[in-house]
C-alpha cells in the first residue's frame, strides 16, 4: 500500500493525464514519485529482513520512519514491536496508537491485531469489534478465531447468523462447519434429527463439502431416520471428495473396492494418499496390485478428468 501523501499526488497526475495535461514537470513528479515508492519498499524489506534476523531495534529505527511517512505496513509492524516487545519495552497505548493508524488506511491485518491487542487487555468490547470487522473484510485468522468461538460457546444462532453475513467470503464455509458439527453434537445428545437433516441437505446443495460427505454417510448408515441407498450416497460422497474432502476420498476408495471396482478404488486413494499417512499408502498399493497397466492408465485419466472438471469450475466462477 501507499503512503496517502503519494496516493494523492497520483490521482492529481492521473487526473491531469486524462485532461491531456501532463507537462515534462508533471512527468518528473511522477518519475521521482516512482523513485520515492520504491525506495520506501526496499527499507520495508530490510526492516522485515531484520525482523527475521531477530535484529529488532535496527528494524525498529527503519519501521519508525516509515511509519511515520504514513505507510500502513509499517505502522502495523511498529505496533506488533510495541505489541509484543520486540526490540523495544511492551506497550498497548503505543501498538493501539500504530495499529489504528494502519487501521485507518484499511490494513486489514492490522485489525486483526487491534482486536488481539483489546483481547489480551481485558477490553473485550473492542476486541468484539474489530475482530468482527476483520471477518466481514474475510480474513482467514479472523474468520477462523470468531468461528471457533461460537462453536466453543455452543451459540448456533451466531454462527447461523455469521454464515448469513459473510455469504460470498471464501472462508464462509468455517461458520458452516462448526455450525455442523454442533447441531450434530446436539443430535447424539437431544436424539433430535430434524433440524440437523434441514441444514445437511441445504449446505450440502450448497457445495459444502463436510456437509456433502456426512449426507451421503447418512445413506450408507441409514442415519437421522434416512432410508439406506447407496447409489445416492455415492453421489454426495463424489461432490465432497471432489472438493478435496479427504474422508469421502477415503470411503468411496473403499466402496469401490470391496464391489471389484479397482480402477475406481485406485483413483480415490490415488487422491486420499496425498495425504501421505501409512494407511493412505497401504490402501493406495493395494487397489493398484489388481491393476494391470493398462488399467492403471485408466484410472490416472479419470483422476486428471477429476482434476481438469475442478480447474475448469473454479475458473467459471470467477
Amino acid at each position: 500500500m501507499l503512503q496517502n501523501h503519494k496516493i494523492i499526488t497520483i490521482i492529481l497526475i492521473a487526473l491531469l493525464g486524462l485532461t491531456g495535461c501532463i507537462s515534462t514537470d508533471n512527468k518528473e513528479v511522477t518519475q521521482s514519485l516512482n523513485k520515492s515508492i520504491q525506495k520506501d519498499q526496499f527499507l520495508l524489506s530490510q526492516a522485515i529482513d531484520l525482523n527475521k534476523k531477530g535484529e529488532y531495534e535496527n528494524a525498529n529505527a527503519i519501521l519508525n520512519e516509515l511509519a511515520k511517512s504514513g505507510m500502513p505496513e509499517a505502522q502495523s509492524l511498529l505496533g506488533k514491536a510495541h505489541h509484543l516487545g520486540l526490540g523495544t519495552p511492551k506497550s498497548p497505548q503505543k501498538a493501539e496508537y500504530w495499529y489504528k493508524l494502519a487501521v485507518s488506511q484499511n490494513y486489514t491485518i492490522s485489525i486483526y491485531l487491534l482486536s488481539s491487542l483489546y483481547k489480551e487487555n481485558g477490553d473485550m468490547e473492542g476486541y468484539n469489534l474489530y475482530l468482527k470487522r476483520a471477518v466481514m473484510l474475510d480474513l482467514n485468522i479472523a474468520t477462523e478465531m470468531l468461528s471457533l468461538q461460537l462453536f466453543l460457546d455452543k451459540n448456533k444462532v451466531g454462527l447461523i447468523e455469521w454464515n448469513e453475513n459473510t455469504k460470498g467470503n471464501k472462508n464462509n464455509y468455517l461458520f458452516e462447519n462448526y455450525l455442523l458439527e454442533l447441531l450434530i453434537d446436539e443430535s447424539k445428545i437431544a436424539n433430535n434429527d430434524k433440524e440437523l437433516l434441514i441444514w445437511l441437505k441445504l449446505l450440502a446443495d450448497k457445495g459444502n463439502a463436510l456437509a456433502q460427505y456426512n449426507y451421503g454417510m447418512a445413506y450408507i448408515n441409514s442415519n437421522y431416520g434416512i432410508v439406506g441407498n447407496l447409489k445416492t450416497a455415492k453421489y454426495w460422497l463424489k461432490l465432497a471428495a471432489t472438493s478435496r474432502n479427504i474422508i469421502a476420498q477415503r470411503e468411496l476408495g473403499l466402496i469401490n473396492f470391496k464391489e471389484g471396482n479397482y480402477i475406481e478404488a485406485y483413483m480415490w486413494f490415488m487422491l486420499y494418499s496425498e495425504i501421505n499417512t501409512l494407511e493412505s499408502l497401504k490402501l493406495r498399493t493395494l487397489s493398484l496390485s489388481k491393476l494391470s497397466q493398462e488399467e492403471i492408465n485408466k484410472a490416472n485419466q479419470m483422476l486428471n478428468d477429476i482434476i481438469q472438471e475442478k480447474i475448469n469450475k473454479i475458473n467459471k466462477q470467477k
